[in-house]
């Protein structure tokens, strides 16, 4: 949509696309008219002071965006791009200005967003430990219970490598399992080391996350801490060797 504006706000020429957005059968019926015939009180007085304060400096503005509620075509999203019209004389005599209807990707978005914070309230409150990698082994994201698991903040778990969290001895094995998760996921007990340096056995099921071009991009791990059930088995193979 196409509009063009004088000094004081009143349409002066619209093209067709914009007459439709504003309610118009025809560019003529909204000449004259100035964005208060269009939009409530509130967004008319916002969007006028915006034009006044581009013909004011001489300076043009892009892509803004604003929801905005038409009269005759309901709640829309735009992106507008605005630039003052120049005399000769070098006086700003109006504005013109493009808009765009990008209320479908703005939808879209918010969807998105909604849809991201719905996941991440279900992480952040699963009963087990979330931790994600990429492809080099490096943490990109572990959840609150992950974090607390091995008593760190989360925050001081990111960019480091996994292997951090692992004892020496038992990183060799640990490579073994991850190769065996870029061929379909593995699940298996692990010894992991706390910020204190004792030791937490947990059960780790991990699998590959695979990107829009079918490459492995990294690994989604969920672990549970399975210490006391690792302790119940020590003493039960002790009770079976004072037996025999």
């Amino acid at each position: 949509a196409i509009w063009f504006k004088d000094s004081v706000g009143r349409l002066t020429e619209v093209n067709r696309a914009a007459a439709s957005l504003l309610g118009a059968s025809d560019p003529s019926e909204a000449i004259g008219k100035t964005i208060f015939h269009f939009v409530p009180p509130e967004q008319a007085c916002e969007i006028h002071a915006q034009e006044q304060e581009i013909i004011r400096v001489g300076r043009a503005e892009t892509n803004r965006v604003q929801r905005l509620d038409f009269k005759g075509v309901g709640a829309r999203w735009m992106s507008t791009t605005r630039a003052p019209i120049w005399e000769r004389a070098g006086e700003v005599t109006g504005i013109v200005g493009v808009s765009r209807d990008i209320t479908e990707e703005r939808r879209a978005e918010l969807a998105l967003q909604e849809s991201e914070e719905k996941y991440r309230q279900i992480v952040e409150t699963a009963a087990e430990g979330v931790w994600v990698l990429d492809d080099h082994l490096l943490t990109v994201f572990v959840n609150s219970k992950m974090a607390s698991m091995l008593a760190y903040r989360a925050e001081d778990m990111l960019g480091r490598p996994m292997f951090d969290f692992i004892p020496a001895e038992d990183v060799s094995a640990q490579l073994e399992q991850f190769k065996r998760t870029k061929l379909g996921g593995s699940s298996s007990d692990l010894r992991l080391r706390k910020s204190d340096g004792t030791l937490v056995w947990v059960m780790i099921s991990s699998s590959p996350m695979i990107d829009a071009s079918g490459h492995q991009s990294g690994t989604l791990a969920m672990l549970s801490d399975v210490t006391e059930r690792k302790a119940l088995e020590d003493q039960f193979r002790q009770a079976q060797k004072l037996e025999a």
